[in-house]
């Protein structure tokens, strides 16, 4: 069997194989990260540290508007139509909230606005400085007669524009590729994130004209069909654009420079006598096609020329070459974009040419599909990717979740219900959604799911339940084989991720519901997106207008907002009334943990504290009376071992929180070379006699198992922790926390836990070091 370039050996390219190896004596000298530059760019190899590596210059974008809400007459009148259009008011609200600030005679901002009439004017004014959408007709002919279809299109181009002469966004425009590399202590080892430090955009800047400052301008197409009303009778279908030269979180954010709604596809109406006929089935795809030929007509143009544009940010003139470097999509989308034929086909997949009735097998690497079998101006097929939200996440939900729901029920009520109560039961977390009712597992790794489903299938075949699936043959499983290819082309997988995007579609609905008539849908609708993405960009200007009068950054309002170092760990919610470490003792009773609560204290402060680096003088006692501040909420700020940024955790203490009470779990730095897991149990502050105020938390430690693994977890990889009893809990520092963490219980084993390690990336990654 053959081996192809982006099926098998070349994604070893992951791995700089042909860098020298650093000895031991000198490789903690190295820095830990190296930038190669493409040739082109005439840029030197740099070495960078930790504490310099992505760091960015702060400079200001650009010059000082003194009236950056221009056409409003005030700010006031700016901020009133971000809120109405945010807010998605209605005709009555907005005239009601109107009527009351007339009346208002003194206030720090003055309302100028009458009506709703002139809020739409101004807001329509205030867009006009971006590039508006135009209706275009598309003419298909189908059983001897013209078919007319509308579309509703912001050229691609005029958009492109728009972005680059952003002097906001300025600044933050990637032009030249770059290869990442992290020291591992031994070598230098290649590392994938942005889209141009993937090997697409090195290619492409290498088969560039030799023109001096010839660049890459990236980008990235999502489309998706969706419901605008419950029933379904009302359909959009936006596509949306964002430029792939622009860091992460611009570009997958919802400020501007994050993804744009730049045109509304025609949908071809369920006609009962012409549905699944292959003829009503071509004209929607050529309908597709055509629509979206119009959208990218001046990208087609400039694609084969290029374009001469000069920075206002830097005043460098450059020759960008225009590509579409990604399709974000799901399969339907991927498949009307490919023309492969969808599900039904003999080679279903958008990527490779794999047979439908061999999907399942990942062991086997097939022919992958290219332009010669397509058209030559874009190989389209490259530029689909594996998406987590619909083949991961899609995969649980619509696959093995419905099994589950049948093994469940096989097993019996009582099974049942005992499942819901531990779902229910399960600990809460930060953008984890809590569910009473439904069974929630996260499973983003896609060894573990090859293996899962294999181990499944063969209990199904073993099983007498009935109604389970033993047909994994679909496209779902197989484009997990696609997914390396993936990364080491166009960068980490959250570049293509169709998540960020799948968002927009609720502000459309919204608009939809609130700020139309249900009469000529797209073009209302496209008009409140519109006045939206306007007011946007005079907030950019707004804010940036106070920062320079105050001298400040507000980050949660600045879009562009850098890095900032800030302190490890912050405690908060402090409990008000004063306490003693005798009103600690006795609150805590009858639970064990605070037994001798004063005593074991001391103990620990004499004998812990030299071994962190404090002097004690003397022995320290402390007395029943001594002073301590008690809190119940920590903030953990932590170095990601993925992507190397600051990653905020935010845990609970607290006996009451919204009426439950919620003690959470954390990764500590048990030892030098070992870390363990404990749960927090109380947290507070004091100052300690000739050392100065410091921070403590007691908490009840997790340990590893022991004996030998039960069958289930070596099975379902699962890592399980024993607490140990409440009486064995400990002081600690609080500069010993790490990162919070999630532990789910053992409904057979009250002292045995399972660690949560999809969590996140991060999480999975310290628990397998552990």
């Amino acid at each position: 069997m053959g081996q192809d370039y982006n099926e098998t050996s070349d994604m070893l390219r992951a791995l700089d194989v042909s860098m020298p190896t650093a000895t031991s004596s000198n490789a903690a000298k190295l820095p830990e990260f190296k930038i190669q530059f493409h040739p082109r760019s005439n840029q030197p190899l740099i070495y960078q540290s930790y504490e310099e590596f992505r760091v960015r210059s702060e400079k200001s974008p650009s010059p000082v508007d003194k009236t950056p809400w221009s056409p409003f007459r005030t700010l006031g009148d700016f901020e009133f139509a971000e809120i109405a259009l945010a807010s998605l008011l209605n005709q009555q609200q907005v005239n009601a909230l109107l009527n009351l600030f007339a009346r208002v005679t003194q206030g720090a901002v003055q309302v100028t606005l009458k009506n709703d009439a002139e809020l739409r004017k101004v807001c329509d004014a205030a867009a006009m400085e971006l590039t508006p959408f135009s209706r275009v007709e598309v003419k298909v002919p189908y059983k001897k007669e013209e078919c007319t279809f509308e579309a509703h299109i912001r050229p691609l181009w005029e958009w492109a524009l728009d972005i680059l002469e952003n002097p906001f966004l300025g600044l933050h425009f990637t032009w030249d590729a770059q290869r990442l590399y992290r020291h591992d202590g031994v070598e230098y080892e290649h590392f994938y994130d942005e889209p141009w430090t993937g090997d697409y955009w090195w290619d492409i800047q290498s088969s560039l004209p030799d023109i001096k400052n010839a660049m890459l301008f990236g980008l990235i197409l999502y489309a998706d069909k969706s419901n605008l009303s419950s029933f379904g009778t009302a359909k959009s279908y936006p596509v949306v654009v964002c430029c792939a030269n622009l860091l992460v979180e611009i570009r997958n954010s919802n400020v501007i420079g994050g993804g744009t709604v730049v045109g509304w596809l025609p949908i071809v109406p369920e006609d009962a006598e012409e549905e699944g006929k292959l003829g009503y089935t071509t004209l929607k795809c050529v309908i597709w096609h055509e629509s979206f030929k119009k959208l990218l007509l001046e990208i087609e143009q400039y694609s084969k020329t290029g374009y001469v544009h000069t920075s206002s940010h830097d005043n460098i003139t450059r020759w960008l070459s225009l590509s579409l470097m990604m399709l974000s999509a799901d399969f339907e989308e991927i498949s009307m974009m490919a023309l492969t034929r969808g599900r039904g086909g003999k080679h279903p997949c958008p990527v490779c040419l794999v047979l439908s009735e061999l999907l399942h097998d990942l062991s086997r690497t097939f022919e992958p599909r290219t332009h010669a079998q397509g058209i030559d101006v874009l190989c389209v097929y490259d530029r689909s990717n594996f998406d987590r939200l619909h083949y991961g996440h899609g995969f649980w939900g619509k696959h093995v979740f419905g099994d589950l729901k049948v093994i469940v029920k096989a097993l019996g009520r009582q099974i049942e219900t005992n499942v819901e109560k531990y779902v229910a039961s399960f600990p809460r977390w930060q953008n984890l959604a809590h569910f009473n009712q439904v069974i929630h597992v996260t499973f983003s790794d896609g060894n573990k799911l090859a293996d899962i489903s294999k181990d499944y299938t063969k209990c199904v075949v073993k099983s007498n339940i009935d109604g389970l699936r033993t047909d994994w043959n679909f496209l779902k499983v197989h484009l997990w084989k696609h997914i390396v290819r993936d990364i080491c082309l166009k960068g980490a997988a959250r570049n293509y991720s169709t998540r960020p995007n799948e968002s927009m579609h609720k502000p459309i609905r919204d608009a939809y519901e609130h700020r139309s008539n249900g009469r000529d849908v797209p073009a209302q609708v496209l008009r409140v997106d519109h006045q939206v993405l306007a007011t946007k960009l005079l907030r950019l200007r707004v804010d940036h207008l106070k920062k320079s009068v105050s001298g400040e950054s507000d980050p949660e309002v600045d879009a562009v907002s850098e890095h900032t170092s800030v302190d490890h760990i912050k405690l908060g919610a402090h409990v008000v009334v004063t306490q003693t470490l005798k009103d600690l003792e006795e609150n805590g009773q009858p639970d064990m943990a605070f037994h001798w609560f004063r005593q074991r204290f001391c103990e620990f402060l004499n004998d812990a504290l030299p071994a962190y680096g404090y002097q004690v003088k003397s022995w320290i006692s402390l007395p029943a009376d001594f002073t301590v501040k008690e809190y119940r909420y920590l903030l953990v700020n932590y170095e990601s071992t993925v992507t190397w940024n600051q990653c905020t955790d935010r845990l609970r203490c607290n006996p009451s929180f919204f009426g439950v009470p919620r003690y959470d779990c954390a990764l500590i730095q048990y030892t030098e070379t070992e870390t363990a897991f404990v749960r927090l149990i109380c947290m507070f502050s004091c100052v300690i006699p000739d050392i100065g105020n410091m921070e403590f938390i007691l908490a009840q430690p997790f340990t590893t198992r022991i004996g030998p693994a039960h069958t289930i977890d070596r099975d379902l990889r699962l890592k399980r922790v024993k607490t140990v009893p409440r009486a064995a809990s400990i002081f600690i520092p609080l500069c010993l926390i790490i990162r919070g963490a999630v532990l789910a219980p053992d409904t057979e084993h009250d002292d045995e836990f399972f660690v949560v390690e999809q969590l996140d990336s991060d999480m999975f990654l310290r628990t397998q070091a552990m």
